[in-house]
């Protein structure tokens, strides 16, 4: 789906991942066009144009909750999990409860 700088004028976006090379990029896009842009950390940041929420979206009843208050009408889903274990079922073990 494309959208236009029209069609994200107050729209209430979250974004996931907000903090990496994308995010950052879409974040920005995202404030030109005139979007609420809401985004997601796992550590605590702060910003006079973003809103940042610091939630693990492994944790599904967090998960829930940021999604009940920010209501987004657009996801832009691109954090990713970042791990050093070695664990052969570190992702079983982190995403069975989805």
């Amino acid at each position: 789906m494309q959208y236009s700088d029209e069609s994200l004028r107050s729209l209430r976006v979250l974004v996931t991942g907000a903090s990496g090379f994308l995010g950052v990029s879409l974040c920005k896009r995202l404030i030109k066009a005139g979007a609420v842009v809401h985004a997601v950390t796992r550590r605590i940041r702060q910003s006079d144009k973003i809103h940042w929420w610091q939630t693990d979206l492994v944790e599904l009843d967090a998960t829930r909750r940021l999604l009940s208050e920010v209501k987004p009408d657009v996801v832009f889903h691109l954090s990713g999990a970042i791990t050093g274990a070695e664990e052969s079922n570190w992702f079983q073990r982190h995403f069975t409860a989805c």
